[in-house]
Parts: structure tokens; C-alpha cells; sequence
């Protein structure tokens, strides 16, 4: 019997074990992730979706075609320009948005390479406005550059070049040739005389070459021999054309009687035959003077004695030693450098100068007010977007110009904060003409916005306001006030509330009286709308709700969820995104209807309301036993609390149609509304002293977290069954007896 005892005990605290497992058992937890992506692109996935918590989900943000991400906005705070974003661990309601923009002007590059070399890039390269690229250039082995070409005008032969500031389409081209052939002179020095110059050198093919042969004193020239030839007597060696190799030689031989002239010649001229030469007694030499290209004669001197600028002298009959020296000095040579006006800007000097051979110049640019250089341009070749340009050691003429670019436009936008809050940015801030920017308006604690004016005019109260498309100096000035501790308390009250200013003046009186009746909840300082509607046809068709939007202090914005609007039963229900802090404020719902283009205000006034008796509490008990009637009133013919609760809240009423004398009614009944009043609020003072206790043990038990997990067989009177804990501790206790039945009747049959 003992054990029959022990076994029955311990399947009982078994069940009351697993019992109390299942109650400590927490619901699964879901959040919302909210979507929102602007025009030209798209966010995956889209809108609302839900997500356990815990669970990671990822975001992909695609672009149309054309345009690029702008910003994403996770939780309203931007993590940049990515294209996708993963949320991980969610544990809490979060919201995703992104923007996008165009993409900005692109511009091509063509770039070719003849045979025998190759450019960096070559083929179309695409850039954006404004940016810049560099080209390279490479000639194949045994190959030269020989030019490169930008849009069609040759730059030299350089190794690069680089576009600037890329604001229209250009082409580029580099050309390439065969590097030249070189070949050798060898100069052999002679006894008594010279070859100059002297030695081994090497000229390129097709050259133009000369050889100065001359005696020493007392010699003269025998005879002159290139390549084994001799050529006969002469003072040069000259080689036009040059396409092969050559050796030249030279024989002196010794005067009988003869003289020494020595010829001296200064730089950049010459004087024919130069050096020292060998003439017999009593025979004649004549000397021929001749200037550099850009220099004249200035002066011949013979035996010391200047004969002037001649170019030309002749020894007659020589019978001793003489001297010859050639002065000579540069020209004064002028070249003309043309400075073309340009459009949007000047070039200092202007017109058309000009300046003496080898000397230097600086040439400046400036550019009119809202434009910059865009490109400087000297004989026809792009320099860039640069400021001054000097012309060094000028050796011929030369032009310079210029092109201007127009410069974006900026505008000021001025941003004054009163005492009591902050406006960011504030002060004054510059954008560029078609930007777009905003302004967050934020009160310090214990004030709020009085008044918002931009360009000093008054737009409502508001926490932050967009300049779009900016096209003009602007200004955004705010302004703060004490707030006032005059809040609605928590309840429910009844309100006035009509339709205004109707568009269509013949439908006015039917939309007028559509209302019925309008109430507002207040719970924690938040309003809770509950307006219910008469059926009213207008042109023959009952008329809908298409969308709601709600204008608080000039605010204006789409009606969030929670939202209500049931067509069936013409009621709208909806939370306030205010709270009860302003007893005069007008709350306006704006209501669009579709079929007939018909607008109109509902004006709900929250200064003048009159607060309803609230509901009696649900009075709740434990149950004791299995016997006990748990039938709820509504099974047994009544209605229950809870629905009654549920109507005052606006959810899902019936609406009775219109009557033609309603309008009487309500007129008459407003006395008896009065009454009617006064009496519920007697009633609801003895049924508040009554239920205190009951309250009050609601309330304590509700805040104890431990106390509700794990007291779920407490319901509420009225319920229809037992909690679902209840029912598993009552199944597996019956089971346990059962099994302990069953091994006594097993055992006692033994």
C-alpha cells in the first residue's frame, strides 16, 4: 500500500513539474523591418515584412538605369552610398529607406596608335564631366613617335598627355616612324696642317657635312683624299646627303718663298679662308666675310687697322706676313605675338605685340566673374586650365588664346534660431543653384516650436523643412515658446467635429451631415480618433474614404498606421501622432473621395470637449475547480464588457443608415444626454468603490512579470475556457492516475 502511496505522489509532482516548464515557455517574439525606396530605383525586399527576433535579413538596393544611389537611411541615420545592407539580430522594429540621383554627363575619348607603337587605353574610353585622364604613349623597338594628335592638332612628340577638366567629347592619335641611320666620318691628321673636326663622328643619314683642311705656316696643301681618292687641292670637305661612311686625308707640302695670313673670324660669322694660309711672294688672297643668320658685320680689322663693315677684303702683291679678323654683332629682329579676345575673360597683354629675338614674355589670363578657365591655348595647342603663360627666348610669332566655362552658381541660404531651440545648419550656408537642403528644427527641453517663417512667411510648425531645388538666396528663421503643462488626462471624451469648406458647394449639405458622432481617447498624452459616419450617396453612388491626411499646426503629412477606416460600417479610427499638450487645438482630417473629385476639412475641435464616465473593470477570479460555470454572458443572452469596451474604442461599429428625422433626434436628445450623465457618473462613483480591491490585485499581479508567467490558470470572469497550462497539468494528471490504476489492478490480479 506504501508503494501504491509513493508512486501516486511522485507521478503528481512529475506533472506539477512539467506543468510549470510549459507556463515558463516565452512566446516567440516578431518585428517589423519597413522598406522605402524613392523614384528611379528599388529596395528588396519591398514594404513591410516580419522577421523573428534573432533572425539576420539582407537588403539589395538597385538603381535604374542611369542613375546611381544617393544615400540609404537605416533606422534614419545614413550609412552611405552601398547597394545592399543586412540587418543581423534583429531585436527591435527597424526601417530601411533609399534615395537615389542621376548619373552626371559622361564624355568619350578615342584614342588610335598607328603601326610601330600603341597608346595606353587605346579604343573609345568613357569619363564623367569634369575629370581628368592620362594617355601614354610607347614606340615599338627600332621606331620613333613621331607626333601625337589631339583632335586633329599635333602636340609634338610626347611620351603622354593628360586631359583636363573633361567637358566634351575628344579624339587622340600618335603616329610613329623608323628611327634614323646614322654613319661615320674619320678625319686622318696630316703632317703640317689639321682636319677639323678632328677625329671619328657620326651624322645621320641624309646630313649635310663639312671639313675645314688647312696648312701650318710655311706649308701649303698638297692634296686632299676621301676615300683613298684624292680629290685634288682645296680648303673644305663637303659632303651633301650624307648616306655612307667616308675617311678624308690630307698632304702638306713645303713653300719655296712664301707668307702666313692668319684669318680670325668672331662667333656667329665666318671668314673664307679661315685659319692660316700659305701664299707665295708677290701673289694675291682675297677674304670673304660672311654674318650668321640674325646678325650683320660690324667691323673687319687687317694688321690691326679697322676697314669697316666690309665683306669682302683682298691682299694685292704680298710680300710679308698679314692679319684678318670679323666682327660681328646680332640683329635687331622683332616678332609679333597675337593675343585673340576672348568671351568670358582677358588676356594680358592684349592685341598684337611684339618683342626682339630671344627675348621673354609673360602672358596672364583672368576670367570674368561666375566663369573660369576652362582652356589656354598657345599656336593652336591646349595648355590647360591655367592662369599665366611665358614665352621664352622668342624666335618667331606666336599666338594665344583662350576658353571660359561657366561657373556653377551658388546661393546663400540664411538660418536664424530663436532662444529655447536650435535650427541645424544654422547661420549662413552656400549651395550650388538646383541643390537641395535641409533644416532640422529641434526645442530644448522644456520648450516647442511657436512659429516657423521661410523668406518671412509663415509655414506652420514643423521639425525639419527641405529647400528643393535652390535657385535664389533664401531664409529660414524659428522661433520657440514655454510649453504649457496643460495636458488632457488620460480618458475618453466626447468632441464636435464637422466637415468645412466643402469644394463642390451643391454636395455641401449632404457631406456636412454625414457625421454622426466623433469621440477621442487619451491614453499616456496620445489621442486615439473615433469618428463614425451616417450612409450618404451622392449623384446616386454611396461615396468612400480614399485617404486621410492630418494637418497639426500647419504639419502636414500621410496619416501611419495604426489606421482603421471600415467602408462596410462607415467608421475611422486612428491614432494622433500629437499629444494633449494644447486644449485649443484644431485638429484638420483631410479626405479626398473618389469618383467625383470632391474635397473637403474635417475639423475636430479639441478645445471645447466634455469627458465620458469610464468603463468598469473586468472583475476576475480564480478557478477552483472543474464544476464551476465558466460560461461567458455572451453565451447566455447578455452582452459582455469587453464588446462594450470595444465600441467606445471605435472598432468595427455598426452604423445605422440615415433617417430623414435623425436630425430631430439628435436635437432632442440632447438634454437627455445631460441626465443621462450626471447618473453615470453617480453609478461609476459606487462602482469604483466597489472594484478598488479587485483593481488594485489586477494591477499588482500584471507588473509582477514572474507572478503572470507563471499564473495562467487566473482568468479574467467571463472567460469561455481555462488556459492552455491549465488544461496540459489536468491532462497529464488524469494520465498519471490512469497508469497508476493500471499497476494496481495489475499488481492485486498477481
Amino acid at each position: 500500500m506504501k508503494k501504491i502511496i509513493y508512486t501516486i505522489l511522485l507521478t503528481l509532482l512529475l506533472a506539477s513539474v512539467i506543468s510549470i516548464s510549459f507556463a515558463d515557455t516565452p512566446p516567440d517574439m516578431k518585428y517589423t523591418i519597413s522598406s522605402q525606396s524613392g523614384p528611379n530605383g528599388n529596395i528588396s525586399p519591398a514594404n513591410n515584412i516580419t522577421v523573428s527576433a534573432g533572425e539576420d535579413v539582407e537588403f539589395i538596393i538597385t538603381p535604374d538605369a542611369g542613375y546611381r544611389v544617393k544615400d540609404v537611411l537605416v533606422d534614419g541615420v545614413s550609412v552611405g552610398r552601398v547597394d545592399y545592407y543586412i540587418f543581423t539580430n534583429v531585436e527591435s522594429d527597424r526601417t530601411i529607406s533609399a534615395t537615389f540621383e542621376k548619373l552626371p554627363n559622361r564624355f568619350q575619348v578615342d584614342a588610335s596608335a598607328g603601326p610601330n607603337g600603341r597608346i595606353s587605353d587605346e579604343g573609345v574610353t568613357y569619363l564623367y564631366g569634369g575629370s581628368q585622364f592620362t594617355y601614354h604613349i610607347v614606340a615599338d623597338s627600332g621606331y620613333r613617335i613621331k607626333a601625337v594628335e589631339v583632335d586633329g592638332v599635333d602636340v609634338g612628340a610626347v611620351k603622354e598627355y593628360t586631359f583636363y577638366n573633361v567637358n566634351e567629347n575628344h579624339t587622340i592619335m600618335a603616329l610613329f616612324e623608323k628611327k634614323p641611320v646614322y654613319y661615320s666620318v674619320q678625319a686622318i691628321q696630316p703632317d703640317n696642317g689639321s682636319i677639323t673636326p678632328k677625329g671619328v663622328k657620326s651624322y645621320e643619314k641624309g646630313e649635310r657635312v663639312e671639313y675645314i683642311i688647312s696648312a701650318n705656316p710655311g706649308y701649303h696643301i698638297k692634296s686632299v683624299i676621301i676615300d683613298g681618292r684624292n680629290i685634288g687641292v682645296g680648303t673644305r670637305a663637303i659632303f651633301t646627303n650624307i648616306d655612307s661612311s667616308h675617311v678624308i686625308e690630307a698632304v702638306m707640302e713645303k713653300n719655296d718663298n712664301s707668307y702666313t695670313i692668319t684669318a680670325t673670324n668672331g662667333q656667329n660669322g665666318s671668314i673664307t679662308p679661315s685659319g692660316l694660309t700659305q701664299v707665295a711672294e708677290g701673289e694675291s688672297m682675297t677674304y670673304n666675310i660672311a654674318p650668321s643668320s640674325g646678325y650683320h658685320i660690324k667691323d673687319v680689322i687687317v694688321d690691326g687697322v679697322s676697314v669697316g663693315p666690309i665683306s669682302r677684303y683682298t691682299f694685292i702683291n704680298i710680300v710679308n706676313d698679314h692679319t684678318i679678323e670679323a666682327v660681328f654683332e646680332k640683329d635687331v629682329v622683332r616678332h609679333s605675338i597675337e593675343a585673340i579676345k576672348p568671351e568670358h575673360g582677358s588676356i594680358s597683354p592684349s592685341g598684337i605685340k611684339e618683342y626682339v629675338e630671344g627675348s621673354s614674355v609673360i602672358y596672364r589670363v583672368e576670367a570674368d566673374e561666375g566663369y573660369s578657365i576652362k582652356n589656354l591655348i598657345v599656336d593652336g595647342v591646349k595648355k590647360g586650365p591655367i592662369e599665366e603663360y611665358k614665352f621664352e627666348n622668342i624666335t618667331g610669332p606666336h599666338t594665344i588664346s583662350a576658353h571660359f566655362v561657366k561657373d556653377i552658381t551658388m546661393f546663400k541660404v540664411k538660418a536664424v534660431a530663436g532662444d529655447g531651440g536650435t535650427i541645424t545648419p544654422e547661420g549662413t550656408s552656400e549651395y550650388a543653384q538646383g541643390s537641395s537642403a535641409t533644416y532640422v528644427i529641434k526645442p530644448d527641453k522644456t520648450y516647442r516650436v511657436k512659429e516657423l517663417k521661410v523668406d518671412g512667411l509663415p509655414i506652420g510648425i514643423v521639425d525639419k523643412y527641405v529647400f528643393e531645388s535652390i535657385n535664389a538666396h533664401r531664409e529660414i528663421e524659428v522661433t520657440f515658446e514655454k510649453k504649457e503643462d496643460n495636458n488632457l488626462e488620460d480618458g475618453d471624451y466626447e468632441v464636435s467635429a464637422e466637415f468645412k469648406d466643402v469644394s463642390d458647394i451643391s454636395k455641401s449639405t449632404v457631406i456636412k451631415n454625414a457625421i454622426k458622432s466623433s469621440s477621442v481617447s487619451v491614453k499616456q498624452g496620445k489621442l486615439n480618433l473615433t469618428t463614425k459616419l451616417k450612409t450618404f450617396k451622392i449623384d446616386g453612388y454611396d461615396r468612400n474614404i480614399s485617404r486621410i491626411k492630418y494637418y497639426v499646426d500647419g504639419l502636414d503629412s500621410e496619416l501611419k498606421e495604426p489606421v482603421t477606416i471600415s467602408y462596410g460600417d462607415k467608421v475611422i479610427s486612428f491614432q494622433l501622432p500629437i499629444k494633449s499638450d494644447k486644449k485649443g487645438v484644431y485638429l484638420k482630417v483631410y479626405i479626398d473621395s473618389i469618383g467625383f473629385n470632391l474635397n473637403t476639412y474635417m475639423l475636430v475641435n479639441l478645445s471645447n470637449v466634455k469627458k465620458v464616465a469610464p468603463k468598469k473593470l473586468p472583475r476576475k477570479r480564480l478557478q477552483k475547480n472543474s464544476n464551476e460555470d465558466t460560461t461567458p454572458p455572451e453565451s447566455k443572452g447578455g452582452t459582455s464588457e469587453d464588446e462594450d469596451l470595444n465600441e467606445n474604442q471605435g472598432s468595427f461599429v455598426d452604423i445605422e443608415e440615415d433617417k430623414s428625422n435623425e436630425t430631430d433626434k439628435s436635437k432632442d436628445n440632447k438634454d437627455d444626454s445631460i441626465i443621462s450623465d450626471k447618473k453615470a457618473d453617480k453609478e461609476n462613483d459606487k462602482t469604483e468603490e466597489e472594484d478598488k480591491i479587485t483593481t488594485k490585485e489586477y494591477e499588482t499581479e500584471k507588473s509582477d512579470d514572474s507572478k503572470v508567467k507563471k499564473n495562467y490558470a487566473v482568468q479574467l470572469e467571463g472567460d469561455e475556457t481555462s488556459g492552455p497550462t491549465s488544461v496540459t497539468a489536468i491532462t497529464i494528471g488524469l494520465f498519471s492516475l490512469l497508469v497508476v490504476v493500471g499497476y494496481f489492478l495489475f499488481s492485486a490480479k498477481r
